[in-house]
C-alpha cells in the first residue's frame, strides 16, 4: 500500500491531468465557436425546434454542458447562462443553471479534495470532514 504522501501525489497529478485534457480538447476541436453569440443566432431556429420536440433531452444535455463547462471554467459561462433563458424561458432555465451550477463546483471540489487531500463530502450537511484524523479548528475546509 502507498503511503499518504504518495497518493496526495498521485492524486493531483491526475487532477491535473484531467484538467489539462478538458482544456486542451476544448481548444483542440475549437469549442469556443459554439459558445458565441454569432453562433446561438445562426442556430436559433433548429435549437428552438429541437427544444420543442425532446424537451427533457434538451434539458438534460443543456445541464450536461453547463456542469462541464463550469466544472472546467471553460470560457462561455455568460453565454451559456443566457442560452439557458433563450431555449427554456427565463425562469425554468434560471432554475436549470442555478441547479447545474452548485452540482459541477460541488462534485469536482468534492473529488479533487478525495483524492489530494483525503477530505470527504458528508452528503447530510455538506460540510467537509477528514476521514483519518481530526481537523484543527483553524482549517479551512468548508468551502461552501
Amino acid at each position: 500500500s502507498s503511503s499518504p504522501s504518495r497518493k496526495s501525489v498521485r492524486g493531483k497529478i491526475v487532477i491535473a491531468l484531467i484538467f489539462a485534457a478538458a482544456v486542451a480538447a476544448y481548444f483542440y476541436f475549437d469549442l469556443k465557436q459554439y459558445l458565441t453569440l454569432e453562433s446561438l443566432k445562426a442556430h436559433r431556429d433548429q435549437l428552438l425546434a429541437y427544444t420543442d420536440a425532446h424537451f427533457v433531452a434538451a434539458v438534460a444535455i443543456f445541464s450536461a454542458l453547463y456542469v462541464l463547462q463550469t466544472t472546467f471554467s471553460l470560457p462561455g459561462g455568460a453565454l451559456l447562462s443566457l442560452t439557458g433563458g433563450f431555449l427554456f424561458g427565463s425562469v425554468l432555465g434560471t432554475l436549470i443553471v442555478i441547479i447545474s451550477r452548485p452540482r459541477s463546483a460541488r462534485r469536482w471540489h468534492s473529488w479533487s479534495l478525495g483524492t489530494c487531500c483525503g477530505i470527504g463530502w458528508s452528503a447530510s450537511s455538506g460540510t467537509a470532514l477528514r476521514r483519518s484524523r481530526e481537523v484543527s479548528p483553524r482549517t479551512p475546509l468548508a468551502i461552501y
